[in-house]
């Protein structure tokens, strides 16, 4: 029988380029990089998030000691004791109890960064029956709600609209001789809602030139204050709050008021997160 010799061969098989030490250094270090890059950005992100929210409770605070301001607290009592010289109690009880409510309410809002839209709108309605108590004749408003079968299910900033009710009274209707109205309008639509507020007052440009002829002016909330809470609200949520202002005139351009446009999205899903 033929035995044929043995022969040994040595050999290597080459390492794919996945399995060499320099791609798995190179890959745990880019994977590294990589979380240390998303880490950074979401703590970034979430230091952002809390600043936002930090200033907007300064906001509301501006917000909350606008509404409370001297000024308006002595007007609301001068108006009472006028209507207790005239022998008018029952008008100055009810008076003092819309005030009492209002200041009730507008506290247990200064916590919340976002209120029920049945909320809002009763702190309105008490604001203006304090104004209309002080014009005592010829203001007159409206609050239409369309499209809004409950309102408690809608949430909007808190402290937001009061301001606006407020520019049209003092400086719109306040300086108006004759009928003065103001109507606002809540509309639901899809993204959130809209909400216009119109009145029949002087207009923007010559409330402007009284209140520079005028030492006592009176003070409300700035437009800067209110921009800004609105732009920190849109810093914090992809969906906008918008606003526009339109200044009203006929053919003549004598003015027939201003009209505010606000879009407000729906936030009855972040309540508990603001």
């Amino acid at each position: 029988d033929y035995v044929s010799a043995v022969r040994r061969f040595s050999f290597a098989v080459p390492k794919l380029y996945w399995q060499k030490a320099g791609f798995i250094s190179i890959s745990v270090l880019v994977a590294g990089l990589l979380l240390w890059t998303f880490l950074h950005f979401w703590k970034m992100r979430l230091l952002n998030s809390q600043l936002i929210k930090e200033k907007l409770l300064k906001s509301q605070l501006v917000a909350l000691r606008a509404q409370m301001n001297p000024h308006f607290l002595y007007n609301v009592l001068n108006t009472v004791q006028g209507l207790v010289y005239g022998n008018r109690k029952t008008e100055a009880g009810e008076l003092l109890g819309n005030f009492s409510d209002l200041m009730r309410k507008t506290l247990q809002a200064s916590d919340k960064q976002v209120l029920s839209l049945k909320d809002e709108i009763e702190n309105i309605r008490l604001y203006l029956e304090l104004e209309k108590a002080r014009f005592d004749q010829g203001f007159t408003y409206q609050i239409k709600i369309d499209n809004i079968t409950d309102l408690s299910e809608i949430y909007i900033p808190s402290l937001l609209l009061q301001p606006f009710a407020e520019n049209s009274v003092k400086h719109g209707l306040m300086h108006k001789r004759g009928e003065k109205r103001l109507e606002i309008r809540f509309e639901k639509v899809v993204e959130g809602l809209i909400i216009i507020i119109d009145d029949n007052g002087i207009g923007r440009t010559r409330s402007m030139e009284i209140n520079k002829r005028s030492k006592s002016k009176p003070t409300s909330f700035a437009t800067a204050a209110l921009t800004e809470r609105m732009e920190l609200f849109n810093q914090l949520y992809r969906q906008k709050i918008t606003c526009e202002i339109e200044d009203k005139a006929d053919n003549t351009g004598q003015s027939l008021g201003t009209r505010v446009k606000l879009f407000i999205p729906d936030y009855s899903n972040y309540p508990g997160e603001l």
